[in-house]
């Protein structure tokens, strides 16, 4: 290599390793941890890159990491004092006390200041203390009891050929050696504790928990050792045993920031949101520069439904780290699910931008971009997700839902082979399944079509664990509680709201998101989308598992209209088109006598085909991937909304959506009347809103309203066996009679 070669891989080699050391001094972490790596693939003997990778890997809590890159460090420059600290300072954390006195005496004979290393000396006696007092106290034992020292206490040369092996990457060596050492030295601390990192390396966690949990009955008093057990149980999805593991750990070292952020995790994994987001808190007070904390910490917010608070989060990450893509991706999920669709988009961009290998987040682009309307712009970041990750199952699915497929195009022989592929997971086949479906139908192979329909749901429903009977229970008990509400004197307190809830419900794929498409034309109306909020607030009540009185009904009152009036806005309505709201009419009525219930109707068999043949992105719809199920669902619903009926006749507006089709301005009309509002035709051009929709039928609603859409299940008509056979058909016509304008 000439002169000049050298002198600039010499500048690439420091300025990376600076990078790493600026950002190791901010205790950015994870960053810091990719240069340093970076620094050692170019220059292996660089003794700084290396003993500040260990440092970090101690500062983490996992001090058998940091082992190797200590000792290569000392290796490469043996005259820095530093260097011997550090690598003696974590043979000592991980009890190789035999280790840590050798080099302790080595480092003196060196003839380094003494007091460099008292310190260190005055730890290695007290945890020598315990074996050493145990010795003298079994002085007088009888010989096969010397045996037990060796059963603890392998040859040096042995623990160091698994830490080079480690060091290596020679993992199945480890194992296979490591096991060879137990058999001899059965209780040898240091060879299980290599055992369960090398089995975690290679990611047979089963093996990694089993040699962890041995190291923590070796040395009660490890807390690296419970902090990698916990993990192991994590990964295990044995959460409570984890959180044990991870508590036992901060017992033994409370100020460990690494161990609460585990902790969190777990928490996190669990669904225990407050307990995660209370841990991280506690990591980041002990370290409050790492921007990986409050990138999770953000997360947790965001999984909560507190997206102010997810947002405020993401951008304390990047105050500490500018550069990090991901807590862009994570921020325009945030943006997103505001609404804030601009924003959003910004964020994925600068994520891209950061990483152009980055292909979640081009897929969260493409969804943003489809969200607004923007279906070229869609188009183009699913493909450039998949240019990324080929085998991106959810990105090829929304591309098939935005493409027209022709038989010849390539992309269907792609995923059909994609389907092939022995390592794909369930939640990806199924996603595939769907996206074959959608393309064999484009292209009029209507019978492969259904068959892949069907292979979807099946794998769906069994991801879900889902049976029609849990739907069953819950409508009977929804029925069973609801005298309770109409039988219940309810003193509502003498207030002026300035806006009323409009909840439009149904069926889902019942036309739910036109009918809020063409009410929010109307310059009174906001439109808010589906909202959880019924369910959250109300939904104990609505099963009578919280007791029905006044004072917790007015508390679900005041609840939801504070709720809702965030949103309001300066309209006098807002709505809320949660299709499966339906259930709560009870409730509804009775607390909230101010509100209108416009009940959307749509054909049985439309709606039962529309239902089954769509893959939700939520959980809780179970019921439509089994077409018998969606059936039977069907008729749970259809009951309970003539249970409603019966109850309240004259207080639920029924809008049929074939009439609406085939009669828009008349049916338009009419509802506008039902809800007290002046006439205002904008009503009759939805697809001209610029409101942004988050539903299933975000591309529906951008058409005019059309006719036709309901007799679409027609063309898998003879693979259905005759499934819809029980729903009587109607034949629609257009009415004659007028509406008052207004």
């Amino acid at each position: 290599m000439i002169m000049g070669q050298t002198s600039k891989m010499e500048n690439v080699i420091q300025t990376t390793f600076f990078k790493g050391l600026d950002l190791h001094k901010t205790k950015k972490f994870s960053r810091a941890k990719i240069l340093y790596d970076e620094t050692i693939k170019l220059a292996p003997k660089h003794s700084d890159a290396n003993h500040n990778l260990g440092i970090i890997y101690i500062e983490q809590g996992d001090v058998l990491q940091a082992i190797p890159l200590l000792r290569i460090a000392l290796e490469i420059d043996p005259n820095n004092l530093q260097y011997w600290i550090s690598y003696i300072d974590a043979l000592i954390r991980l009890g190789k006390i035999e280790d840590a006195k050798n080099m302790l005496q080595q480092a003196r004979e060196r003839e380094f200041k003494a007091e460099a290393f008292d310190e260190l000396e005055q730890r290695i006696p007290d945890i020598k203390k315990a074996t050493q007092e145990n010795s003298n106290h079994n002085h007088n034992r009888k010989p096969s009891q010397t045996v037990e020292s060796s059963k603890r206490n392998p040859p040096p040369e042995l623990i160091d050929r698994l830490l080079n092996l480690y060091d290596k990457g020679q993992l199945f060596k480890v194992i296979e050696q490591a096991q060879e050492i137990i058999k001899q030295c059965p209780e040898a601390f240091m060879v299980w504790n290599i055992l369960g990192a090398a089995n975690k390396g290679l990611g047979l966690i089963d093996e990694a928990s089993k040699a962890f949990k041995k190291v923590t009955e070796l040395d009660t008093q490890y807390a690296e050792g419970y902090s990698n057990l916990g993990v192991c149980l994590q990964r295990q999805g044995k959460l409570v045993k984890a959180i044990e593991a991870h508590n036992k750990a901060l017992t033994l070292q409370p100020s460990n920031a690494t161990f609460h952020y585990n902790l969190g995790n777990v928490f996190k994994k669990q669904g225990q949101l407050d307990e995660a987001i209370e841990a991280y808190k506690n990591a980041l007070s002990l370290q409050p520069d790492n921007s990986q904390t409050y990138l999770s910490l953000g997360n947790t917010f965001q999984n909560r439904g507190d997206l102010a608070m997810a947002i405020k989060t993401y951008n304390q990450a990047l105050l500490i780290q500018a550069d990090y893509p991901e807590v862009y991706n994570n921020l325009g999920n945030a943006f997103k699910l505001q609404g804030q669709l601009d924003k959003a988009i910004a964020a994925y961009k600068k994520g891209t931008l950061l990483d152009p290998n980055y292909a979640e987040a081009f897929y969260n682009l493409g969804l943003a971009h489809q969200e607004l309307g923007q279906l070229d712009a869609a188009i183009e970041a699913f493909k450039k997700a998949l240019t990324i990750k080929p085998t991106f199952a959810e990105a090829h699915r929304h591309l098939s839902i935005l493409v027209k497929h022709k038989p010849e195009d390539p992309i269907i022989k792609i995923v059909e082979r994609l389907l092939e592929q022995p390592e794909l997971n369930y939640a990806d086949k199924c996603r595939l399944y769907y996206t074959v479906a959608k393309m064999k139908e484009d292209i009029g192979d209507f019978g492969t079509a259904y068959d892949y329909y069907v292979a979807g749901g099946e794998l769906r429903k069994k991801l879900l664990s889902y049976n029609i009977r849990q739907d069953q229970l819950l409508f009977a008990q929804i029925k069973s509680t609801a005298p309770t509400f109409k039988n219940l004197s309810l003193n509502l307190p003498d207030e002026v709201i300035d806006y009323r809830p409009i909840f439009i419900l149904g069926m889902p794929r019942s036309g739910t998101t036109l009918i809020e498409q063409i009410l929010s034309c109307h310059s009174q109306i906001h439109g808010a989308g589906e909202l959880s909020l019924l369910g959250h607030l109300g939904g104990k009540l609505n099963l009578g598992i919280q007791d029905i009185n006044q004072e917790n009904l007015l508390r679900f009152r005041t609840a939801y209209l504070t709720e809702i009036g965030q949103k309001a806005g300066k309209k006098k309505y807002v709505t809320d088109k949660t299709p499966q709201n339906f259930r709560y009419i009870g409730l509804l009525l009775k607390t909230l006598p101010e509100a209108k219930i416009i009940h959307v109707k749509r054909a049985p068999s439309a709606t039962c085909w529309s239902n089954f043949k769509y893959y939700f992105s939520s959980n809780g719809l179970g019921y439509s991937y089994d077409l018998k199920d969606t059936v039977k669902y069907y008729k749970l619903y259809q009951d309970l909304m003539d249970f409603w009926n019966k109850s309240y006749r004259n207080q639920i507006f029924e809008l049929d959506y074939d009439k609406l089709t085939i009669e828009q301005d008349y049916q338009t009309r009419r509802l506008i009347e039902f809800l007290g509002l002046d006439w205002e035709a904008t009503c009759l051009s939805p697809q001209k809103n610029k409101r942004i929709v988050m539903t299933t039928s975000q591309l529906q609603i951008r058409e005019k309203v059309y006719t036709g859409s309901s007799q679409a299940w027609r063309k898998f008509e003879p693979y259905l066996n005759g499934a819809f056979d029980r729903f009587a058909s109607k034949c629609l016509a257009p009415r004659k009679a007028k509406v008052s304008k207004g």
